[in-house]
């Protein structure tokens, strides 16, 4: 088999187990009798503990061997607190096995895209030619899950999941090592530094900018699910909703892989953030169901865009070297922003309702959109600047 092959078959078993949990955990704690605020300090355990668990794997994987390693060991250790999860209905029961989920998963994501990255950029492959697969098992995923749910329980559905967990392990262990491609011997010796992300300002502002976008888009998903069901939506439609926007970043991927020109990337990355704010905005003026189940599309268009451009370009502007830690430094952040947000969310629904929730997630917006604006008037002054020094 084809190591690219591999990595294809890989991203769509760890996504398909990630699809049987992960997107109906919010749904399984309402059915636990817990309330918003419950939920809401629940959902932001995992970003909590990214920020204090970033900064150590970051640390350790300092290149992709060792971040393959890890990889592969915290899958599986993913799957067996799912499974005691799917056993526990007690709050504080719940709350230990999510924070010890957190410790092996909150980084998962992060050291895979950076080891992804990585090795398409080494083999001048598109890095959302493999990141696709993920997608398209997520559209398989939440619409089998979300009907398993309703036919059995949420055990199985979560029985499923850790399996999957279990296997993708046993693939990332398939993998071949990559060796890091640096012309300067002593940089590889010497361990990358977060203080040397610092120097590159393009890197800085394309952050700030992501943190915001990934920010809005996942406390406004953390709690969609529970949004749909107070507006009379079952766990099966649900499913269905998830994998409909699911397909339409599958297709916007599909798309963008069969150009033969380079889209323009402040471009799109800028109407990302405007229809992600749209669907927020629909939120809050509480349109009709039908209406939100068909807005739900912008989830995908936008999602896909950030697939296609984010990463790769992360590591474009920082080299192999200090890859990794420039996209967990993201992460972390990221995480920081989640921890503050899920829990307000969770007390806003509670005492406020989703009108006040659906405001915050438009302000959020708001400011990713002003960011990349900012974003695309910077790099035309370089460029222009650039020119002016070649003439």
């Amino acid at each position: 088999m084809s190591e690219s092959r591999k990595y294809n078959i890989l991203t769509a078993i760890r996504y398909l187990g990630d699809s049987f949990y992960y997107p109906f955990i919010s749904l399984y704690l309402v059915s636990c009798g817990l309330t918003e605020a419950n939920i809401g300090f629940i959902l932001s355990i995992t970003p909590l503990v990214g920020i204090i668990m970033n900064p150590i794997y970051s640390k350790f994987c300092v290149n992709p061997k060792r971040t393959r390693n890890v990889l592969k060991v915290i899958t599986c250790i993913e799957a067996l607190i799912i499974l005691l999860i799917a056993q526990s209905t007690n709050f504080y029961l719940i709350s230990s096995l999510v924070l010890l989920l957190a410790i092996s998963g909150s980084c998962h994501y992060g050291l895979m895209d950076s080891l992804f990255a990585i090795y398409a950029k080494q083999n001048d492959i598109k890095y959302s030619k493999i990141r696709i697969w993920g997608s398209m098992a997520y559209v398989i995923g939440t619409s089998v899950g979300g009907s398993i749910i309703n036919l059995t329980s949420f055990k199985i559905c979560f029985l499923i999941a850790s399996i999957l967990f279990i296997a993708s392990g046993f693939l990332y262990n398939s993998l071949k090592p990559i060796e890091v491609q640096e012309e300067n011997t002593e940089e590889i010796i010497e361990k990358p530094k977060y203080r040397e992300l610092l120097k590159h300002k393009e890197y800085l502002l394309f952050g700030l900018f992501y943190v915001l976008f990934i920010g809005m888009m996942n406390a406004s998903d953390y709690f969609f699910p529970v949004y749909l069901q107070s507006r009379g939506i079952d766990s099966g439609t649900y499913g269905f909703v998830y994998a409909y926007y699911v397909l339409v970043e599958v297709l916007m991927l599909f798309i963008f892989n069969r150009l033969k020109k380079k889209p323009k990337r402040e471009l799109f990355l800028l109407i990302a953030a405007i229809v992600l704010l749209l669907r927020q905005v629909v939120h809050f003026i509480e349109a009709p169901v039908l209406v939100i189940m068909i807005v739900s599309a912008a989830r995908g268009f936008s999602w896909s865009i950030i697939i296609y451009f984010s990463y790769i370009y992360v590591v474009e502007i920082l080299g192999e070297r200090l890859g990794t830690i420039g996209i967990m430094a993201m992460t972390f952040v990221h995480s920081l922003l989640l921890v503050i947000l899920n829990n307000v969310n969770g007390i806003l629904i509670e005492k406020g309702g989703y009108s006040l929730f659906y405001l915050l997630m438009i302000f959020i917006g708001s400011l990713a959109v002003i960011v990349q604006i900012i974003r695309m008037i910077s790099l035309k002054k370089t460029k222009q600047n650039t020119n002016i020094e070649v003439v």
